[in-house]
């Protein structure tokens, strides 16, 4: 509404106090909104949880997902009994499922009243003592180095390995010899059996694996010749909530470029997988590329994001991986006598991502699926 100049000033004089001399007049304060309370447990879960665990916290949500989600009515966790650990898993989420974190979301205390609230709903039981030489990441990524054991059955100690745990529940170990990355694991961090036979002893990998390299060739060679590359790792580095494993690539003992990766949970509505995230820091001219796995077994396609997504089939699963370099269209991967690999640009400063999808099953409608949401 509007009012005339002369009835806005008779309006004024109705409602503010008169002023005389010099005293100025102060409005009153304005009342500051009252922020709204933190919401019970129930209200959360009911809001965000309920949807995938189901209402009792059975696990049998209305959610279509690629896996059942967790019972709660059993009583155990991914991280661990402790309102600690699973406050952990509700800010942060559980990197290789479709379990997102909700620190954005909800206040600290909303996340510890549906902590407590998701306790509630399992089996009256102490609360785990836990064991003094298993290391568990906290609200910063860490580190580690030493030995471990082999992957899998026949296969040598990793005698140089660098494990690096994120925030979002997943590890990932890295052949410090030649920056290879060897598997991505969800779930507790690892055990530091080192501590004990004067530092001799393998590390133990704690949590479930993801994703594990069956490749024993070079992570990195020639487009043109398929000749390897030497990575050598020069350092890992946190930035506070990422942590950044930095080599350099050499061809024979000449530089080719400076490289840093660091590695996050990523997933789409229906699959889930991880994320690694390039960045040439010290570069040169040409192109290089990166061994991704066995060759293709299915048809290329391009996501609404520009990432050229690839299909390969791993035993009965299909494993795909995703291509993508920041601001060009050029993003590819080519397959090759060996295998299927990326081809990446040396160019300096320039930014790519891997990505890797861990799918069920081999079915066509899997892919079909995947199509409709990358």
């Amino acid at each position: 509404m509007r009012f005339s100049h002369g009835a806005a000033a008779f309006l004024t004089a109705l409602v503010l106090p008169s002023c005389s001399g010099d005293e100025p007049f102060e409005a009153p304060a304005p009342v500051p909104e009252k922020a709204a309370p933190p919401r019970s447990g129930k209200e959360v879960y009911m809001l965000l949880c309920a949807t995938c665990h189901g209402e009792t916290g059975d696990g049998k949500g209305v959610a279509q997902l690629d896996r059942p989600a967790r019972s709660f009515l059993d009583g155990g966790f991914s991280f661990g009994n402790t309102k600690e650990a699973l406050y952990r898993t509700v800010s942060n989420g559980i990197g290789g499922t479709p379990m997102p974190g909700f620190a954005a979301a909800l206040s600290e205390e909303e996340r510890r009243r549906v902590v407590d609230y998701v306790i509630s709903l399992g089996p009256e039981r102490p609360p785990e003592a836990g064991d003094a030489a298993i290391l568990e990441v906290g609200d910063r990524p860490v580190v580690v180095r030493g030995q471990f054991h082999p992957l899998a059955s026949g296969q040598a100690p990793i005698t140089r390995g660098v494990l690096v745990g994120t925030l979002d529940g997943l590890s990932w170990l890295y052949d410090a010899s030649d920056v290879r990355l060897l598997a991505v694991r969800q779930g507790s961090f690892v055990k530091r059996t080192d501590w004990s036979g004067r530092g001799g002893t393998p590390l133990e990998l704690l949590g479930k694996p993801v994703h594990r390299s069956t490749s024993a060739r070079p992570a990195f060679s020639r487009t043109d010749s398929s000749s390897p590359l030497r990575a050598r790792l020069r350092s890992t580095r946190l930035d506070g909530a990422h942590a950044w494993v930095r080599y350099e690539l050499l061809d024979d003992t000449t530089k080719l470029a400076t490289l840093r990766e660091r590695g996050e949970a990523f997933g789409t509505l229906t699959f889930s997988g991880y994320r690694r995230r390039f960045e040439v820091t010290d570069g040169g001219s040409g192109t290089v590329a990166m061994e991704l796995s066995a060759a293709p077994a299915g048809e290329s396609f391009v996501g609404k994001d520009g990432t050229h997504w690839t299909p390969t089939q791993d035993g009965d699963r299909w494993v795909v991986y995703g291509v993508r370099v920041d601001g060009r269209e050029d993003a590819s991967a080519i397959a090759r006598d060996h295998g299927l690999a990326a081809r990446l640009d040396l160019g300096r400063d320039l930014r790519w991502t891997v990505t890797t999808l861990v799918l069920p099953d081999a079915k066509p409608e899997s892919l079909a699926k995947l199509k409709e949401e990358a």
